[in-house]
């Protein structure tokens, strides 16, 4: 499976992004490893480590998203489409 965050992230962001989808990938195979194991407190060590990374993806995510609001509204307001009332 190709994962593709074209689009979801800052440029700036995307070392960070790929950072933590390398991380969520090795808590699934551990999670996997401990549960196979019967090691239930160790896959949850692994899983709330991996609600972190997603998090961070969601962070990332939403931050890419305040930028591009706030890059329409400057763009909206330098032409002039913006109205004070």
């Amino acid at each position: 499976m190709e994962l593709s965050f074209d689009g979801h992230f800052l440029v700036q962001d995307m070392e960070k992004a790929f950072a933590e989808v390398v991380c969520i990938v090795d808590c699934l195979d551990h999670i996997t490893r401990k549960i196979h194991q019967q090691d239930y407190a160790g896959a949850l060590v692994h899983i709330d480590n991996l609600r972190r990374s997603v998090a961070e993806l969601k962070r990332l995510n939403d931050r890419k998203k305040i930028y591009e609001q706030v890059r329409d509204l400057l763009q909206e307001v330098l032409k002039g489409g913006v109205s004070n009332g």
